[in-house]
């Protein structure tokens, strides 16, 4: 993981308990897949998405989730969305996270699980997501500090 993004997204569905971190994640017993689709600015073309897509279809993967989103649609990504889909595989996306009221892909698509996060950004102000599009709204503040996840 160049970027490093993957690793703590990964990390907040599987960290297991008592890793000396003091953090674990919703799904500590969960086995990780990675499928590399982002260079190391974190950057990707539908392609990759798609390419990564059929990867997980290809290895039986319950659960795909992509943390990254467009504001662009395209035909080929919704495809790929729909044979994972048709696979049996549950796809989670990002919902962005600019605070922008415009669709995010793949995470508008019907049936795709939108997730997002809220919380205090840099010098305590609030940052969020507010997208009506993709039916994420703004969370309340996590007592621990920790950013809230929005589904």
């Amino acid at each position: 993981d160049d970027n490093g993004h993957g690793t703590a997204m990964a990390g907040i569905v599987a960290a297991r308990f008592q890793n000396r971190l003091g953090t674990a994640g919703v799904a500590p017993e969960a086995q990780v897949f990675a499928v590399k689709v982002a260079d190391r600015d974190g950057t990707a073309s539908f392609a990759d998405l798609i390419t990564g897509l059929d990867e997980v279809v290809r290895r039986g993967v319950p659960i795909a989730s992509i943390s990254m989103g467009a504001y662009v649609e395209d035909p080929l990504l919704e495809q790929a969305v729909q044979r994972a889909m048709a696979a049996g595989t549950l796809v989670v996306a990002s919902a962005g996270n600019e605070n922008l009221n415009a669709p995010v892909w793949p995470a508008a698509y019907d049936d795709v699980l939108a997730v997002g996060g809220a919380g205090e950004g840099e010098g305590g102000a609030r940052r969020g997501i507010h997208n009506t599009q993709s039916g994420i709204a703004e969370g309340l503040r996590c007592p621990s500090g920790a950013p809230d996840v929005l589904a």
